[in-house]
């Protein structure tokens, strides 16, 4: 039993050392505009938007339509997104598989303990419990997978002032490019 408490003891150690740091001052408030355009459950889609994060697990989304109006509102909190229609009413809200996932956006990672780590040419791989990111050299993440049903697959490629994301789950995909007003790690000060 003894042995059991000591392993277990290690297991928790190591586990809530291993998490990676990364400069968060300016981080936030992040906010971009964006556009984005594909398909979602077998129809096109098309977008301009903007979002505000607060923190790396808060903040809203909206979607522009015609004349600028906003047609729809999400609202992150921690372990959910909840969406509200043109009129504030609401619309449907699904969970996050972790806290902080709307902090990639901002070219924040985690703050929980990951599992492994792996070198893999300039970055790292980082395997969670929740899945795997990778990041680059400036712990900018690259490539997030989580292997849910269906699978998502997100991918960030800074360019200039902008982001480029590309989000596919199942047979939906979706690209997004954002352009950075304040806040953020991708562009240099």
């Amino acid at each position: 039993m003894k042995h059991a408490v000591w392993v277990l003891l290690g297991v928790v150690l190591c586990a809530g050392c291993a998490h990676l740091e990364v400069p968060r001052q300016d981080l936030y408030p992040f906010r971009a505009e964006f556009s984005a355009h594909g398909t979602v459950e077998g129809g096109d889609v098309s977008m301009r938007g903007a979002i505000i994060l607060t923190s790396a697990d808060a903040g809203a989304i909206q979607t522009y339509g015609p004349g600028g109006m906003a047609t729809v509102t999400l609202e992150i909190t921690p372990d959910r997104i909840t969406m509200q229609d043109m009129w504030g009413r609401p619309a449907g809200s699904f969970d996050l598989p972790l806290s902080g996932l709307a902090g990639l956006v901002a070219g924040d990672v985690p703050t929980q303990a990951y599992l492994a780590r792996e070198r893999m040419g300039t970055g790292t791989r980082l395997v969670y419990p929740w899945g795997e990111l990778c990041v680059d050299e400036a712990l900018l993440p690259r490539e997030l997978r989580i292997p849910a049903e269906p699978p998502l697959h997100v991918r960030f490629e800074p360019e200039a002032e902008d982001l480029h994301v590309e989000v596919r789950r199942g047979t939906d995909v979706l690209w997004i490019v954002f352009r950075v007003i304040r806040g953020g790690r991708w562009t240099d000060p």
